[in-house]
């Protein structure tokens, strides 16, 4: 028999902040994009631009992008 519906209907999201100085970030986007065969070239500008945004404070326009540009 079906126990019914949950006594709390709350959904909790575990979030793991990591703080990376920027040249880390840097160098963890571009070596993420390249082992996903992107262009070196291509890979130190996505990895600058997407820095740049993150730093600026522009989070839809940052990290959030790699899994994208790595997918490309």
């Amino acid at each position: 028999m079906y126990p019914g519906p949950p006594r709390s209907s709350r959904h909790y999201l575990k979030v793991i902040i990591m703080k990376l100085a920027l040249s880390d970030a840097h160098a963890l986007v571009c070596n993420t994009l390249l082992r996903c065969n992107v262009d070196p070239d291509n890979a130190g500008s996505v990895a600058t631009a997407l820095i740049t945004a993150e730093a600026a404070g522009q989070g839809g326009h940052g990290l959030r992008r790699v899994p994208a540009y790595a997918a490309q």
